[in-house]
């Protein structure tokens, strides 16, 4: 069992530790992603002040992303009830951004938690704002690159899954970096069937275009429920039953499903 994933990363030989950030060796600090996505981001008012990070999910009634973070704060709720009732040492986002989830989930869980994503610009916000708790690591990497051992008991993927150019590998890829008995759970990112693919992709467009940022289409991947078939996986939350529909109007649940993916 390892005491600190900090530990881990301090004795790997592919990251460089700065300014309490680690760098994976070999990746460059300007990603083109990172320019649109933070550009998007700071366009639609999801680049937040300090003092609004430290309080996520929790934002004021009148906030204008009062409802997404309402639903956000419902499935964070919602997994750390489940996390109580599993044995779990380490925890892995992936796709942290500015670290608000690993802080909310540590408030009530204290187990070691290391944050990756290619986004430097809020991943310093969260060193700024959550680096000094000793159970904090945060990690400026690319997923698809990374060469790791079996690290995490329970990696968490929340709205990030639609970043991945191919959920089937990446699930494979993530698969390598599980203990024993662990787990990979992805939370509200939509996924598609068949036949709702295509006008998914027309809303996306439409979408980055009316945004003036039409470059992010190339970065914004719509998966479909294949990309789970060859892996063993639950439906924790369907959002297309009709008690979760109700359960979602009344109290501010997620449209997403929830989904459980496990080693055997």
């Amino acid at each position: 069992m390892l005491s600190s994933i900090k530990d881990y990363f301090q004795s790997h030989s592919h990251f460089t530790l700065k300014d309490e950030l680690f760098y994976q060796n070999g990746f460059s600090t300007l990603s083109h992603f990172e320019e649109n996505y933070v550009w998007l981001r700071r366009q639609e008012g999801r680049l937040y002040d300090d003092n609004t990070v430290r309080c996520l999910p929790d934002v004021p009634v009148g906030h204008p992303l009062y409802r997404e973070w309402a639903i956000r704060k419902h499935t964070a709720d919602a997994l750390i009830h489940y996390l109580k009732k599993k044995k779990v040492n380490t925890l892995m986002e992936i796709g942290c951004g500015n670290g608000w989830m690993m802080n909310y989930i540590n408030r009530s869980l204290p187990v070691n938690c290391c944050g990756i994503d290619v986004n430097e610009t809020e991943l310093k916000q969260a060193v700024r704002l959550f680096g000094k708790n000793e159970k904090f690591t945060f990690v400026y990497a690319n997923i698809t690159e990374l060469i790791l051992g079996p690290l995490a008991d329970i990696i968490v993927l929340a709205s990030a899954i639609q970043y991945f150019p191919d959920l089937t590998s990446l699930l494979g890829k993530l698969m390598g970096f599980l203990q024993a008995g662990g787990e990979i759970h992805i939370l509200d990112s939509p996924i598609y069937t068949p036949g709702a693919v295509a006008s998914a992709h027309e809303r996306s467009n439409n979408y980055f275009r009316d945004s003036g940022n039409p470059a992010m289409t190339k970065f914004y991947h719509h998966h479909q429920w294949k990309s789970f078939q060859k892996f063993n996986y639950q439906i924790l939350h369907n959002p297309g039953a009709v008690w979760s529909k109700w359960k979602s109007w009344v109290s501010h649940g997620s449209p997403f499903p929830w989904v459980r993916v496990t080693a055997s």
